[in-house]
């Protein structure tokens, strides 16, 4: 986007500030948390993965003195070793994958690409070039890329994303910037949808005042 269009659209509608954002952010972080914790620890594990769960109870009893003094290699080389163990490990990993991705996916069915979090501090997703917003699909494919910077290479692609979003005049994340997504501040975008609608009725107004005094 052009730096004239940056310009206007920073200056006419202002992205939604950083803090607003982490919070959000954090807020979304700590419910994906609680439902894994529920989903994963309370159905999937006892479940389909009861053995390996026994068996990881059991080593972390056995080696918690180590725990506690940080001497964790052995309990490493415990884990490294035990298939069921790196097979649950592997199950959590997928499952934290796919909670997230559905969690941020439904909130964009709810919210139109917003979330909870978003919702609590007052944030909206919108398409930048026609500041609409998002379509389902939209959102799903936005949910989709933020998990995967979750995920990936962790903390390394979201702390560049971070990074990106901070030195960004418009304040988007790298995962905004490719899903040519823009977050605001709901307050401001009803002030201006206000002041639009102001303007427009002023002027139909001024418009049939004037046709009703021409003479015919």
């Amino acid at each position: 986007m052009s730096q004239p269009v940056n310009h206007t659209l920073r200056t006419l509608l202002p992205p939604a500030p950083i803090t607003q954002r982490v919070l959000a952010v954090l807020c979304d972080a700590l419910l994906i948390l609680l439902l894994c914790s529920f989903v994963i620890g309370k159905i999937w594990l006892p479940l389909y993965f009861t053995e390996a769960l026994l068996q990881f109870q059991s080593i972390l009893e056995t080696y918690a003195h180590q725990l506690t003094h940080g001497q964790i290699i052995e309990i490493f080389q415990q884990f490294k070793n035990n298939e069921p163990l790196l097979q649950m490990f592997q199950s959590i990993d997928r499952w934290l994958f796919l909670i997230t991705w559905a969690y941020y996916s439904i909130n964009a069915g709810f919210f139109q690409g917003g979330t909870i979090g978003k919702q609590i501090f007052n944030l909206r997703v919108l398409k930048i070039h026609h500041l609409q917003p998002l379509t389902l699909i939209d959102g799903i494919l936005r949910a989709g890329l933020l998990t995967f910077f979750f995920f990936t290479a962790f903390p390394l692609l979201i702390t560049f994303s971070f990074f990106f979003l901070c030195l960004n005049p418009l304040h988007r994340g790298f995962h905004d910037w490719c899903c040519q997504t823009y977050v605001v501040n709901c307050s401001l975008l009803e002030q201006i949808k206000g002041q639009i609608s102001d303007a427009v009725r002023s002027t139909t107004q001024s418009e049939e005042s004037r046709i009703k005094k021409k003479p015919f």
